[in-house]
């Protein structure tokens, strides 16, 4: 069992006395033992503590000397004073250090009484080491692989747990328990620097992990490229070279701190269809506080998707709410959410702000999409129209031409006929067709009940009654993706079809001019009246009658000349040998100008139909009504009877 009693000095030869005390060095360093550098340009103080042993004590008078390497030093000699404190200063002269190679030193005192034995007490060691701890080369500090790749931001420290750059200093090998390392960093293009932070080693055995404030980070006031580097200092104060350098790019100061997340705009709050992205899918960019600089770029992040940078003008840092709005391509989102599976879907949504080339990232924002269409994908978005829609072919309820709707279709009941669409995902059952002509719906819509296409949709014959000569046809599908999605519209391509007018008719939609029988006369002999005599009739082997050229007269108009023989000159029945119809057909010779004497003008188009002679032999005297009917490709021009005296009987017969 340990005694507390004073522990006695042992006698050595009854002269010379070994207690157990040793000197002690105020100015070592941890150890107690190792001399800093700058204690070896001065004399060294060394504490002797007093002898208490009892019986022995430390008196006035009596002297203390050192002992160094088993010398004594009588010039280090110091007469103790009274009051006898707890120590004896003493002091090794700098010359002595001076002359001293590195390496560990004994140190010892003497304590010499006027009368009675010498005390001597235990020494201790004093290391001198004049020597840099480590080589030339310093391995680098190493940061954390997200700085290096995307560089030091206040967003990246703010995440750090103790908001601080967390570090690691390899230990070098020739490192050493109780040497110091100092790690300073610097901000290049200003020059300013700071000693980061400094501690000691404890262990050999594995690297040094540090941490570094944010706050000291700031504090260098300046973004751009910071270089990290330490030195090693020893117990003896030497210092190494600093280590090479290792060096991040920072935006700490003067920067967006809050960024709020990106906001994608749809008509339907909290999903994106069809519609939305067509031409182009906005994403609106909030303000971020403290502000963006100009000059920042935004590069937007759509899934695994980066989008082109959009750099921030002045007047987008003028705007209240939304700072700018990044219209990302059709294509793009199409490739990037039909990739999965059809459907709802999700996918992320962030921005960066650029500047200096260092990211400071957004909130996240998850996005719901369902692109389920008519049509499927649009070849090309940059229209109001969807390309792969089939185009759709209207027929009236009379003459059934495709895209046509004549004079009689007006009267009756059309339909739309809507063929199934070129893509997979075309039409459906449960689609409604809306038929549009023009600017306005016709019909009613027409939900698709089954898959049997051509789907048709009726349209009723108001809808037909005052078209344009031209009009165009398109319908609109609407597919419903559910009550908690919404529904999507596309429209289809533009049908352009015909519509028969009135003013196309032969005559312009008006009663053809009367026909005229060349050599008739309005003073037929003694009636006054219109009528044509015998002789005329011999002459021309018949009667030649004359339309003049009527509105919209073209080759290929099919003439109807009626003639009605009638006995007597007021009254009479019907002669029905002496009537008929002659049919012709309009040919490029009609519609070449020619004289017409008969009719005093000097240039006309006309054409001239001859009713043989044989054909109106059964009418002696009596009357005949002429009329024609011109028929095109619209419809039937119609002139009015004409009534037209006759005498025939003077006529000789051939």
């Amino acid at each position: 069992m340990q005694s507390n009693a004073p522990r006695i000095a042992r006698i050595e030869n009854g002269e010379r006395v070994t207690f157990d005390k040793a000197p002690t060095i105020p100015a070592a360093r941890g150890d107690g033992k190792t001399l800093p550098i700058d204690a070896l340009n001065t004399d060294l103080e060394i504490l002797a503590p007093v002898v208490d042993t009892p019986g022995l004590e430390t008196q006035p008078g009596h002297m203390f000397m050192l002992i160094f390497e088993n010398q004594l030093l009588e010039s280090t000699a110091v007469t103790v004073r009274d009051p006898v404190g707890q120590y004896v200063q003493l002091l090794l002269p700098k010359a002595t250090i001076q002359s001293l190679g590195d390496g560990p030193y004994r140190i010892a005192y003497e304590s010499r009484r006027p009368l009675g034995a010498t005390m001597r007490s235990r020494h201790t060691f004093m290391v001198i080491d004049r020597v840099a701890p480590v080589g030339p080369s310093l391995p680098r500090i190493i940061l954390p692989e997200e700085v290096d790749f995307h560089g030091l931001t206040m967003a990246y420290l703010d995440r750090q747990p103790n908001k601080a750059l967390r570090c690691v200093v390899p230990m070098h090998p020739s490192a050493a328990v109780g040497d110091r390392i100092h790690v300073r960093v610097r901000h290049r293009s200003s020059a300013r620097e700071i000693e980061a932070t400094s501690f000691e080693v404890r262990s050999v055995e594995s690297d040094a992990v540090l941490e570094i404030p944010a706050a000291k980070l700031v504090a260098l006031k300046g973004n751009g490229i910071l270089d990290f580097y330490y030195s090693v200092s020893d117990l003896a104060g030497n210092a190494s070279q600093p280590s090479r350098i290792t060096s991040a790019r920072a935006l700490l100061v003067d920067i967006p701190i809050d960024i709020p997340k990106p906001h994608v705009n749809s008509a339907t709050p909290g999903i994106v269809l069809h519609g939305d992205v067509r031409p182009t899918m906005l994403v609106d960019i909030p303000q971020t506080s403290p502000p963006c600089a100009e000059g920042d770029l935004i590069g937007l992040h759509l899934g695994s998707r980066a989008i082109a940078p959009v750099e921030v003008l002045p007047g987008d840092l003028a705007n209240a709410g939304t700072m700018l709005s990044i219209a990302v391509p059709y294509n793009l989102v199409w490739n990037l959410v039909s990739a999965s599976e059809p459907g709802e879907q999700t996918v992320s949504c962030r921005y960066d702000v650029i500047r200096d080339d260092m990211r400071l990232s957004s909130q996240g924002e998850t996005i719901r999409f369902n692109l389920d269409t008519p049509g499927g994908r649009d070849p090309d978005p940059s229209t109001e129209v969807h390309e792969r829609l089939a185009l759709p072919v209207l027929r009236g309820g009379a003459r059934g031409i495709d895209n046509v709707i004549t004079l009689v279709d007006r009267e009756h009941d059309g339909v739309a006929s809507i063929p199934q669409a070129d893509h997979p995902d075309g039409l459906k059952p449960g689609d409604s067709i809306q038929v549009f002509i023009g600017q306005a719906a016709v019909g009613l819509p027409s939900i698709i009940e089954d898959e049997v296409y051509p789907h048709t949709v009726a349209i009723p014959s108001a809808a037909l009654e005052n078209l344009p000569a031209t009009a165009d046809v398109r319908y609109r599908v609407t597919r419903d993706l559910g009550d908690s999605v919404g529904v999507v519209n596309v429209t289809s391509r533009v049908q352009r079809i015909r519509c028969h007018q009135p003013s196309e008719l032969p005559g312009g939609g008006t009663t053809l001019a009367d026909c005229d029988a060349l050599g008739a006369s309005e003073n037929f002999a003694e009636y006054g009246v219109y009528g044509i005599e015998g002789d005329k009739l011999l002459r021309d082997h018949g009667i030649i009658v004359r339309m003049d050229a009527w509105q919209n007269i073209a080759i290929g108009d099919e003439v109807r000349l009626e003639f009605k023989s009638f006995d007597g000159f007021d009254e009479g029945p019907h002669v029905p040998s002496a009537s008929g119809m002659i049919n012709t057909t309009i040919s490029a010779e009609n519609l070449e100008s020619r004289s017409n004497p008969a009719g005093g003008r000097e240039e006309t188009q006309y054409l001239d139909v001859l009713i043989p002679a044989s054909q109106v032999d059964g009418l002696k005297f009596g009357r005949i009504f002429l009329s024609y009917a011109v028929t095109n490709a619209i419809g039937i021009g119609k002139s009015s009877p004409r009534k037209m005296v006759v005498d025939f009987r003077t006529t000789p017969r051939p």
